[in-house]
């Protein structure tokens, strides 16, 4: 109250009371410190507040923090473990199929210890999972062993691992179609011929479905018991004889490849006798002409004759064995029903004449199988300019496609030659197709017993 009377004084010129002045100001300036000092004081308070809080949340964030990283890391951890061991049965089960019904030749090794590295094993979207590592050991053995390592990067440079051991024993017979074309003393591929492969229990023929598992085999271990013509192309092995030489062996014109590899056999592959089937009933000759005749129950046949332009329709599951000869002249047609199965047994001789064929309307070649006995022998040759589905076993025949068509199956005989031109297709899926009446020799192999192996 006295400091504004005194201000007003010197801004009029008027001389202020010096007492006054001295002790207006000091108590003026006594309150302003007081008034000062209070503000800090309670500034200080409330910043040692502020810093005291975040202490005690710090001191009681901080262990719940540690736990939840905890936590975090182990279940990565338990992540990626449970990925390495799901590549290391992934190992597994590839080294079985490849033992029953692939090419575990070609895998790198001796025939006591093949080996097998697939790196940067990817899922569907593309994003890289891991690696696989496989061992077989004595995979020509009755009781071969597989060791599978399934490999996660972890943490830097660091990975997970998990190792898995199996034994394996003897199961169902061996397959008999393991192989797109299979000579006993030789294959013989035309100009421009090809082979590879599918799985039809994956859909046609076309696209995604195209793969390089078209292998060619034969016992024999002769100079050109494998030859490939000019342009022609295996996408997949050639396999010779056991203990052969295939690079002393294998003949290639200009132009021809093996996208696979040239290797051995790893035992000789048995060619079992088929047995004729019994208990069916006689049907005499049976001569067809037109459109009219259908087949709807099994039989045994003398002679079976298709006229020119006939057309013979099955339209059940049947098996028909002929003993004589079966004869489709010009444009004759076997026509077997979309869903139906046909199992032909030959004992005589077949004259296949211009554009006749086995129409199998179901596109799968197990719907379609043909056998021959001992007695079915020599030169048998297709004239086929369609496509033909069917899996063929003619163990004492020397088979000839003379055709620019395409076949889609597998064929195993005495020997075989694809003309020039022509397209073979391989069902990958008839590796496993049961075959009960023949004696294919030792069985293939089952899981005996599972471990993880602990470092």
């Amino acid at each position: 109250m006295y400091l504004k009377p005194m201000i007003k004084g010197f801004r009029r010129g008027a001389k202020p009371d010096t007492g006054k002045k001295l002790l207006l100001g000091r108590n003026g300036l006594k309150w302003m410190r007081s008034a000062w000092r209070n503000v800090s004081r309670e500034k200080g308070a409330a910043l040692f507040l502020s810093v005291l809080t975040g202490v005690v949340m710090l001191g009681l964030t901080t262990p719940f923090l540690v736990k939840m990283s905890g936590s975090y890391h182990l279940t990565e951890k338990s992540y990626k473990s449970m990925t390495a061991m799901n590549l290391a049965e992934a190992g597994i089960e590839l080294a079985i199929w490849e033992i029953n019904f692939g090419d575990i030749s070609s895998w790198s090794g001796t025939n006591s210890e093949r080996t097998l590295s697939i790196s940067n094993f990817t899922a569907a979207d593309g994003a890289v999972i891991g690696d696989i590592s496989i061992i077989v050991y004595n995979p020509q053995l009755l009781t071969p062993m597989i060791e599978s390592t399934g490999i996660v990067a972890w943490a830097g440079s660091q990975n997970i691992t998990k190792t898995l051991r199996s034994g394996l024993e003897s199961g169902g017979p061996l397959p008999l179609f393991n192989f797109g074309l299979f000579g006993q003393i030789g294959v013989t591929l035309g100009l421009n011929a090809s082979i590879d492969s599918y799985d039809s229990r994956q859909g046609p023929y076309g696209g995604d479905n195209i793969h390089s598992l078209g292998h060619v085999g034969t016992n024999a271990s002769t100079y050109g018991c494998v030859t490939l013509n000019e342009n022609s192309i295996i996408h997949g092995s050639a396999l010779t004889g056991y203990q052969s030489n295939p690079d002393q062996i294998i003949v290639q014109g200009n132009g021809s490849n093996i996208t696979g590899q040239k290797t051995t056999l790893d035992q000789v592959k048995e060619l079992p006798s088929v047995p004729a089937p019994t208990g069916l009933t006689y049907g005499g000759n049976l001569t067809a002409s037109g459109s009219s005749t259908t087949i709807s129950q099994s039989g045994q046949y003398a002679n079976f004759t298709l006229n020119n332009n006939a057309l013979v329709t099955i339209s059940s599951n049947v098996v028909l064995y002929i003993t004589g000869n079966l004869t489709l002249n010009n444009n004759a047609e076997i026509r077997i029903s979309n869903g139906c199965t046909a199992t032909f047994y030959f004992g005589g001789d077949w004259n296949l004449s211009a554009n006749s064929m086995f129409n199998n309307l179901s596109h799968d070649p197990s719907k379609l199988v043909m056998y021959g006995t001992d007695t079915f022998s020599g030169s048998k040759t297709f004239r086929n300019n369609f496509a033909t589905y069917a899996a063929m076993y003619l163990p004492k025949a020397d088979v000839t496609f003379a055709n620019n068509a395409a076949i889609y199956g597998s064929i195993v005989a005495n020997s075989f030659a694809i003309g020039n031109n022509l397209a073979f297709h391989y069902d990958e899926a008839l590796a496993s197709m049961s075959t009960p009446s023949l004696d294919t020799g030792t069985s293939s192999f089952t899981m005996k017993s599972w471990q993880e192996k602990i470092y």
